[in-house]
């Protein structure tokens, strides 16, 4: 959010984007097979590659799978350069499709795919565990896989959905506890305190959709409590307040559930006046 959000780029803006990484591709096919072992050559075409895959999706010899094969390739002969494991596992969980619209095949391709982004993601961490780049990277992924997880547990019932939902919130808490350690490394970053309300949020539902309601209220109180420590020094105000309205809903439709129809409304409420306030923050910063 705020005002370095990232614009989705306009048809003809996409195509002229398009047009240029398919140039550079060109030029380094050319350069790749004149001097194969130039390993900047191979690592600049894969980049390339990744980034032009949702113009050629064509399954097993999909552009993003040649990506992740020259990645592969350049993990293997220089283990020791973190910048390629670190695009190979972004490779991995590079994807323009949203879980909730995938078919089941994409699902498990998804959820496989993911999987090997977060081990290539967590052994960079453990590798490098002081540079916060890659465990945001693994951070992310890990959220990915979490909700991809989610999806694929909804084709299930019985044992099969219950360990998927299980495997999910495993991967949300382990998101959340890398976020967290961000948060005690920098703990002026405001973001880093959102998106770990976020994964509290999100591990809440899924306790409340099995029914953990007093584990779903206790997550939903402890993300409140945890977020008004959130910086709002520098701006940041109507993303803090949009998410703390968000965990208030959360809590909400939890005490609903339990028959506390009094404090449901008060939580419902409070509700509304954090997203009334972030309405009012962002109206605020709009130019005359």
């Amino acid at each position: 959010d705020g005002p370095f959000r990232r614009q989705q780029p306009r048809s003809n803006d996409r195509q002229e984007r398009f047009r240029h990484f398919a140039q550079a591709i060109a030029i380094l096919e050319k350069l790749t097979s004149e001097a194969p072992d130039v390993a900047r050559y191979r690592f600049l075409l894969a980049l390339c590659l990744r980034e032009t895959s949702e113009q050629h999706n064509e399954g097993a010899d999909s552009t993003l799978t040649r990506a992740c094969k020259l990645l592969e390739a350049l993990v293997n002969e220089y283990p020791e350069l973190p910048e390629y494991r670190l695009a190979l596992a972004e490779s991995y969980a590079h994807s323009e499709g949203r879980p909730e619209r995938m078919g089941t095949e994409d699902v498990e391709l998804a959820e496989a795919n993911l999987a090997m982004a977060a081990e290539h993601a967590r052994q960079l961490v453990e590798e490098h565990p002081t540079v916060p780049a890659y465990t945001n990277s693994l951070v992310h992924i890990l959220s990915r896989l979490a909700t991809t997880q989610e999806r694929h547990a909804q084709e299930f019932y019985g044992a099969e959905h219950r360990t998927l939902m299980s495997e999910a919130e495993r991967n949300l808490r382990s998101a959340l506890e890398l976020q967290e350690s961000l948060v005690r490394r920098d703990p002026n970053v405001a973001t880093f305190y959102l998106w770990s309300a976020r994964f509290r949020n999100s591990i809440a539902r899924m306790m409340r959709l099995q029914n953990r309601m007093d584990e779903a209220r206790q997550m939903s109180e402890y993300a409140i409590e945890r977020l008004t420590e959130c910086p709002t020094s520098s701006g940041g105000i109507a993303a803090c307040a949009e998410t703390m309205g968000q965990l208030y809903q959360s809590l909400g439709a939890t005490l609903r559930s339990m028959g506390e129809v009094e404090d449901a409304v008060d939580a419902m409420l409070s509700a509304q006046e954090q997203f009334d306030l972030a309405a009012a923050d962002r109206a605020r910063q709009q130019p005359d």
